[in-house]
């Protein structure tokens, strides 16, 4: 009985040291921080340092704040006058707003699914409208660019920095 209160001593003094140690979280470059407490989000930490939280309240949530690249399946596509090809396309997207992903798409995999379903449809929307000989002319980089401003509309972002999709067709298109 005499080493119970050291014992006791000692065990409190561990919780202590784990508490205090689980207080701080470390925002590296190149990432972002959503901190919520309860469910909901108190903040947003962009600049890169050590931070602090509550312990066993607050949860950190870290975003990479840089370039993700996605590919695709490859799609068959009806052009305007009805001939079918084959498109590749590529999108990169980054996070901009943490709090605003998180609340409308919560993982990178849905994100990802719901740009390819974007893309896909603003690509079918432009090449509805485009003839086979218009897509092989000098005005595929004007027909891209369309594809590109219809996919950022529907998006919703302002501008490139605020996290727009960048989404661009391989050249490898095959005439069905």
């Amino acid at each position: 009985m005499k080493g119970f209160p050291v014992r006791l001593a000692l065990v409190l003094a561990a919780l202590a040291f784990i508490t205090l140690f689980s207080a701080f979280y470390v925002v590296s470059e190149g990432q972002q921080a959503l901190v919520v407490r309860f469910g909901q989000p108190i903040r947003v930490e962009t600049e890169p340092g050590l931070k602090m939280e509550i312990p066993f309240i607050d949860t950190v949530t870290w975003y990479d704040t840089m370039l993700h690249a996605m590919e695709p399946p490859t799609d068959l596509i009806i052009l305007g006058d009805q001939k079918r090809v084959e498109i590749d396309t590529y999108t990169q997207f980054r996070i901009a707003d943490p709090l605003r992903f998180s609340q409308s798409v919560q993982t990178l995999e849905a994100a990802r699914s719901r740009l390819i379903q974007i893309v896909g449809s603003s690509l079918r929307r432009v090449l509805g409208a485009v003839t086979l000989p218009a897509l092989l002319s000098t005005e595929r980089d004007a027909i891209r660019g369309d594809g590109t401003a219809r996919a950022r509309l529907r998006v919703g972002a302002g501008d490139r920095r605020q996290g727009e999709p960048r989404a661009g067709r391989h050249r490898r298109g095959r005439a069905a």
